[in-house]
């Protein structure tokens, strides 16, 4: 475009030479001269704006592509048929217990046959790949997606406040997930053996991880835990072969039994000063671990916490343990 403009200068400014400087009798010899230069500019100015046109039309080629690519999953909203249900009095609606149906990109209906839907669930469903759930359900129940094997992507509306126990346990091809920043609990190895889940993003709505939510979750390499979460669940992330970092939060004050038990890819991570208590198990076999540094603020570390950390430091209180005597540093708590 600036360079249309400079073309466009060019040729008003020939013109103006033509006007101001050209006589005026038909013998001019510069006359054809002049013409010749404006018709070259001319010529230019058409061949800028012809490759300005090109270029918005590829650059608005590869924004639809990019939006396309976004979009691309075409939901179907399945017929009553395809569902397994039934009408529930207390809940006043309907719970959806199975789905046999053949789309792969489905999502969940609000009503079935007029009647609102109340909760669902859709264990075992091996032909489901991708799910939409609308807005207004406030929670994902137990086992809603357990053993969909093939399930690569969910999308949780802002409404969904809890995350039921073991609601996604062995999607092994679930391979990273949004939670919304309006759920408040993640429940019992909701996220359990999801193998090929790489990331995860707990928002600071969340204030408790209960047992066991990531446990065996070998693809994840890191996490990062906000200040909100006042709880972690015994067992959280172990077995998880590729975490490599993590970041607690100022608000827990234990680090339960086995929240990091064979988590051999685990390279660092900070005790914060809010933590009173370490419980049994809670490092064991984290085996690139190589220093760790406990907080004052710690006034129970209960025996094998860091069993199997052959390559471990432990700094307490000015004095160093390894892996030949942390039954010392045990002992001063028992």
């Amino acid at each position: 475009m600036k360079k249309t403009k400079a073309l466009v200068i060019a040729l008003a400014a020939v013109m103006s030479m033509t006007a101001c400087g050209a006589k005026t009798d038909d013998t001019s010899a510069n006359l054809p001269e002049t013409t010749q230069e404006q018709t070259t500019v001319a010529a230019e100015i058409e061949k800028e704006e012809k490759s300005e046109e090109t270029t918005t039309a590829e650059t608005a080629a590869e924004e639809t592509t990019a939006a396309e690519g976004e979009s691309a999953i075409e939901y179907v909203e399945p017929a009553a048929e395809e569902f397994e249900y039934q009408y529930d009095t207390a809940l006043e609606g309907v719970k959806i217990t199975g789905y046999k149906g053949k789309a792969a990109a489905i999502r969940i209906p609000k009503t079935l046959n007029g009647d609102p839907v109340k909760s669902f669930k859709i264990a075992r469903s091996v032909q489901v790949t991708n799910v939409e759930i609308p807005d207004g359900f406030t929670s994902i129940d137990d086992s809603a997606f357990s053993e969909c094997k093939n399930l690569v992507s969910v999308s949780i509306p802002s409404s969904v406040t809890s995350i039921g126990l073991q609601a996604f346990v062995q999607c092994s091809s679930l391979t990273d997930i949004t939670i919304p920043d309006s759920v408040t609990n993640i429940g019992i190895e909701a996220f359990s053996s999801c193998r090929g889940l790489k990331e995860i993003t707990i928002p600071d709505s969340v204030i408790t991880i209960e047992p066991s939510a990531f446990l065996n979750c070998e693809s994840l390499t890191s996490a990062e835990i906000p200040n909100s979460v006042a709880t972690i669940g015994n067992s959280v992330f172990k077995n998880c072969k590729s975490l490599k970092s993590v970041t607690l939060p100022d608000s827990i004050t234990c680090i339960s039994i086995g929240t990091f038990q064979n988590c051999q890819s685990l390279e660092e991570i900070t005790i914060p000063d809010s933590v009173t208590t370490i419980e049994r198990n809670a490092f064991d076999s984290c085996k690139q671990l190589r220093s760790l540094t406990i907080p004052d603020s710690v006034t129970s570390i209960e025996k094998n916490a860091f069993k199997g950390c052959e390559a471990l430091t432990v700094t307490y209180k000015g004095s160093e343990y390894n892996y030949t005597n942390f039954e010392e540093l045990y002992s001063l708590f028992n």
